[in-house]
């Protein structure tokens, strides 16, 4: 078995293909989120975080089907690798609103993104949360018929040059072609 089959299987035993999530399960939000961020030329530890991204719940998906443990971060570390996990826990206890107002992750508690050779600085990470934001709502949107959050619709400039650029051009698109902005 393959590291991604063997990913899933952990998905299925948690419980993602049974756990409801905007309008179906999450699972397929699972797989759609990491499919975008492939498809917007993310790294793998991003597209790795997009698969696993909801499992430790957020601040609107409060039911999720692992708590961030010691034991199951470790869990996770094991499927994903230690940098997409630590994009997880972040997105867990993160919001956009967070990473406007704060530009920083000394919030997040057991969170430490030292800036070395081997771990990502928390600049990237702040990156890679903002990609997987916008890649959160738009397979919603696209899937489920959910509205693009104010808060997406109106991200400034310093933001925007912090997204992929395929998700700036498609945040960009939708904005201009769906929302008229």
């Amino acid at each position: 078995m393959n590291s991604r089959e063997a990913a899933l299987r952990f998905l299925i035993e948690i419980g993602a293909a049974s756990s409801a999530h905007s309008q179906d399960v999450l699972l397929l939000h699972l797989l759609g989120t990491e499919a975008i961020l492939q498809t917007w030329g993310g790294s793998p530890a991003l597209c790795h975080a997009g698969l696993f991204h909801a499992i430790y719940g957020t601040h609107s998906f409060r039911r999720p089907p692992l708590m961030p443990t010691d034991q199951n971060r470790d869990k996770v570390r094991r499927y994903i690798g230690e940098d997409s996990e630590s994009i997880v826990f972040a997105y867990s206890n993160v919001t956009l609103k967070d990473l406007r107002n704060n530009n920083s992750l000394t919030h997040v508690p057991n969170l430490s993104f030292e800036s070395t050779d081997t771990r990502p600085s928390s600049i990237e990470v702040m990156s890679s949360l903002l990609n997987l934001i916008v890649a959160n709502e738009v397979e919603q949107l696209a899937r489920a018929s959910f509205p693009l959050s104010e808060s997406l619709l109106n991200l400034d400039e310093e933001m925007m040059i912090r997204l992929l650029p395929d998700a700036r051009s498609y945040l960009n698109g939708l904005k201009a072609n769906v929302y008229g902005i």
